[in-house]
């Protein structure tokens, strides 16, 4: 008997979002699964999966509140989203832009498709976020033992992480060469950052080891470089108005960077948003072209507000040349906030995800006591995993794996070794789902 349940249609209410209600996908089930262990052994499947552990720890602690849930899960991520946009707008009031300026600077910021997509995922992003630009702001406001605590910190949430603490780090100190007690505030500063960076470091260089012998990413051309613009432009998904929205948004960026070259002055929050804006992004194309592919948009994201702050900085300064600059300005921006506003409307009411929840629970109403469940690739078993814990009546979910191994960047190290089979098991009734969502119900 075989049967399919197909594209599960979700509830075409728009409140709650469908983007918090929908199924989780793999990366988000492991972290939830991971999060359900204890912290001894959540923090050893952490560092087999070389992931830093500080979103994972966040998500143990939710859990302890609101008990497990996808959605509290997610509801954190969009909590860290509303802290990072209160953190930007103080770390915009260095720029002193004009107050309308400075408010659409601060509102495209908060609903931003591209930042909107990961405040509602339950994964790392959104702390990425916040910690990148509390961080910028203690070192603003010469709070360099707080700066020190949230660069480590910093360090904790992704790998990636490495690029802007290290730029921040060195922005400062070039900024603080005439002080004389610079060694002193630096051993302040970055002694406990560089304690973290070697600790986590070893587990953080054998994930580069791991991508050299076979990853899903493949991308090491130029071409990186305009796709990460185009999502940064369009946000995560696409929809019937992405070529729109690209293109106002290169009119909008190309008016800020000839508005930067007509600058009068170089405020250190420019300077140090053009270096956290650009420089992630070439350095992850150069390693990619020349060691081993490591591009993947949302590992840049905390790129995403220092664009916003060059795009707005450069917009204000152009503002200054006359009538028909700010003609210029006013029909870009005009044209441009709708659409990205739109983009943010998709996101938010397009499901994206396949409903693994409904899959799961139509098979568990239907299973019996010595059934079992055995998800036919790796690919989606973490879904099914988590939606059929803890069900009343003890049915297994095992994972088909024919040479009784599971690629490590599929979250091998969350798996049940136990839970691994080469065959269908014979002798009982095996639920088998696959990744398309049909079930093979195979008789004793």
């Amino acid at each position: 008997m075989a049967h399919s349940i197909g594209a599960i249609p979700y509830n075409d209410c728009m409140w709650p979002p469908p983007i918090l209600t929908q199924s989780i996908w793999r990366d988000e089930a492991f972290s939830l699964l991971a999060a359900l262990r204890p912290t001894p052994e959540m923090l050893m499947i952490l560092v087999r999966d070389q992931t830093p552990p500080l979103h994972t720890l966040l998500l143990q602690m939710t859990f302890l509140i609101t008990g497990p849930s996808e959605y509290s899960a997610r509801l954190l991520s969009l909590l860290l989203h509303l802290c990072s946009t209160i953190v930007f707008v103080l770390l915009l009031k260095q720029l002193a832009l004009p107050r309308v300026a400075g408010i659409i600077t601060a509102v495209s910021f908060l609903i931003h498709p591209f930042l909107l997509w990961y405040a509602f995922e339950a994964r790392t992003y959104s702390l990425f976020i916040l910690l990148t630009l509390l961080s910028l702001l203690l070192l603003y406001t010469k709070r360099l033992a707080f700066a020190s605590v949230s660069l480590s910190f910093l360090l904790l949430t992704h790998n990636f992480a490495y690029f802007y603490v290290g730029l921040m780090c060195i922005s400062w100190i070039w900024a603080s060469r005439t002080s004389p007690r610079l060694w002193l505030n630096t051993l302040i500063l970055c002694l406990m950052p560089l304690l973290t960076a070697v600790a986590w470091g070893i587990f953080a260089s054998q994930q580069l080891g791991r991508i050299t012998e076979g990853f899903w990413i493949t991308e090491r051309s130029p071409w990186m470089i305009l796709h990460y613009i185009d999502t940064v432009l369009q946000g995560s998904i696409s929809h019937p108005l992405s070529d729109l929205t690209i293109r106002a948004g290169y009119l909008v960026i190309g008016l800020a960077v000839l508005g930067i070259l007509l600058a009068r002055r170089f405020p250190r929050l420019l300077i140090d948003s053009l270096l956290l804006g650009c420089i992630p992004l070439l350095a992850t194309y150069l390693i990619s072209a020349l060691y081993t592919p490591l591009y993947h948009e949302r590992y840049l994201i905390a790129s995403v507000p220092f664009v916003i702050i060059g795009i707005a900085y450069g917009m204000t300064q152009l503002w200054r040349f006359g009538v028909l600059a700010r003609i210029l300005v006013a029909l870009s921006v005009l044209s441009f906030l709708p659409l990205m506003a739109y983009a943010s409307f998709t996101v938010l009411t397009t499901p994206t995800k396949f409903d693994y929840r409904a899959v799961a629970s139509s098979v568990l109403s239907q299973a019996e006591k010595g059934d079992v469940i055995v998800t036919r690739d790796a690919l989606c078993h973490l879904e099914i995993e988590w939606y059929t814990r803890n069900n009343p009546k003890n049915v297994p979910v095992l994972v088909l794996a024919p040479d009784g191994t599971i690629v490590h960047f599929l979250g091998a190290s969350v798996f049940d070794p136990m839970d691994i089979v080469r065959t269908i098991p014979n002798g009982v009734r095996a639920w088998v789902i696959s990744c398309d969502g049909s079930v093979k119900l195979q008789e004793k």
